[in-house]
C-alpha cells in the first residue's frame, strides 16, 4: 500500500479503520465519475491504471464507465469491462484516503473486492492485480456462460426448507440473517424469482452472466486455477478479512484466488469477526454503497461502530468523499 510521509489524524489513530470493497453486483456505469471530475489525486491514478488497462485491452476502461450514451441505472454486464473498472475505481478511491493520512488497521472484501483488498494488502503489485484481473475476465469471456447470481431478501435457510423450488442451485453467499446470494442457470434462477416474488419475496438478478461462488463454475477450475493458483505473496502489509473463510487470513494459500471465485462468500461472518473490534469506522469504497448497506444488518444492537460510504446509484460522490474526509479531520 502507499505509504508516502503523510502525517495520520488524530482522529484514525483513535478509531481503526477497516477499508471495504464489493465485487460483481455492485458495478454501474459513471461510476467514480463526480470523483474524477473533482478530486484530482483520485483523477490522476485513474487515469495511470487506465492507461496500463489499455495497453491490455486495446481500448479505454473509464471510456466505457463514462460512456455518455449510457445510463447510471442500465445494466452494467460485460465481465471484462466490468471486472477492471470495479478494480481500478476501488483501488485508486483507498489509495487516494492513503494518500490524504487514513491508514486503514484492516481491509475487506467480497468476491473481486477480496481480490482488491489482497492487492492492497502488498500479496500483489497493484500493476500485476490488474493485469491478472483481466487476463481472469478474458479466460471467463471463453467459457460459456452457464447461469448467473440472484439476489434474494429472505432467511438463507428458505433452500433447505424449499428443496423442490431450489434443487440444483446454490447458495453463493450469505450476506446477514435476512439476504443472501443464490447460484444457478439463468432459467431455473427465473422461475426461482418468479415464485418468491408474488409471495412477498424481494429478489434481483444481478448483471453476471457466471454461477460464480459455486460448484457450477468447477468446469473452469483447471484454465482459471492455472492462472490464479501461487500468484499471492506474504507475509500480507495488512490484515485482511476474508470472505472465504469469515476470518482474518493469517497465512495465504496456494490456491486463495481460485477459492475467492469458488467458494460460498461468508460475507456475515466476515462481519461478524469485524464486530470484534470495539469503535470501529468502516468505510465502503465499492461503487454503490452495497457494503455499507450489507453492514447495517449485521451490526450488533448498541454498536459503537461508524459506517461510511462515498459512492452510490444517486450519485453524491463529492459530498460523500468530504463527509469522510471533514470527518477524519484528513
Amino acid at each position: 500500500m502507499d505509504r508516502g510521509g503523510e502525517t495520520m489524524s488524530a482522529a484514525v489513530m483513535r478509531r481503526p479503520v477497516i477499508f471495504m470493497f464489493a465485487g460483481q453486483g455492485s458495478q454501474s456505469y459513471h461510476m467514480g465519475r463526480e470523483l474524477f471530475a473533482h478530486v484530482p489525486e483520485f483523477r490522476c491514478r485513474l487515469l495511470e491504471l487506465d492507461q496500463l488497462a489499455q495497453r491490455a485491452l486495446g481500448f479505454s476502461i473509464l471510456d466505457v464507465v463514462f460512456d455518455k450514451e449510457r445510463s447510471r441505472y442500465e445494466p452494467f454486464n460485460n465481465l471484462l469491462h466490468s471486472n477492471a473498472a470495479l478494480f481500478i475505481v476501488q483501488i485508486c478511491l483507498a489509495q487516494t484516503f492513503v494518500s490524504l493520512g487514513v491508514r486503514p488497521g484492516a481491509l475487506m472484501g467480497a468476491s473481486m473486492g477480496e481480490i482488491i483488498a489482497m492487492t492492497l494488502a502488498e500479496s500483489i503489485r497493484v500493476e500485476d492485480g490488474l493485469l491478472l484481473v483481466i487476463a481472469m475476465s478474458k479466460q471467463l469471456e471463453h467459457t460459456p456462460a452457464t447461469g448467473g447470481l440472484l439476489a434474494i431478501i429472505a432467511p438463507p435457510d428458505i433452500v433447505q426448507r424449499r428443496r423442490a423450488l431450489f434443487d440444483g442451485a446454490e447458495i453463493a453467499g450469505v450476506l446477514s440473517k435476512e439476504h443472501f446470494i443464490l447460484a444457478g442457470s439463468a432459467l431455473q434462477l427465473k422461475h426461482i424469482s418468479s415464485v418468491l416474488e408474488p409471495e412477498g419475496i424481494a429478489c434481483l438478478m444481478l448483471p453476471v452472466g457466471y454461477p460464480f461462488h459455486s460448484s457450477l463454475l468447477e468446469h473452469s477450475q483447471a484454465k482459471l486455477g492455472s492462472l490464479l493458483n501461487g500468484r499471492l505473496r506474504g507475509p500480507l502489509a495488512l490484515p485482511v478479512i476474508s470472505c472465504v473463510s469469515g476470518q482474518c487470513i493469517n497465512e495465504i494459500a496456494h490456491d486463495h484466488l481460485w477459492q475467492i471465485v469458488r467458494q460460498p462468500m461468508h460475507v456475515s461472518a466476515a462481519f461478524a469477526h469485524m464486530n470484534t473490534r470495539p469503535e470501529t469506522i468502516w468505510i465502503d469504497l465499492s461503487p454503490s454503497g452495497t457494503m455499507a448497506t450489507v453492514a447495517k444488518y449485521n451490526l450488533p444492537p448498541a454498536s459503537t461502530t461508524e459506517i461510511y460510504s462515498v459512492m452510490s446509484l444517486m450519485g453524491n460522490e463529492v459530498e460523500g468523499f468530504e463527509s469522510i474526509r471533514k470527518h477524519l479531520k484528513v
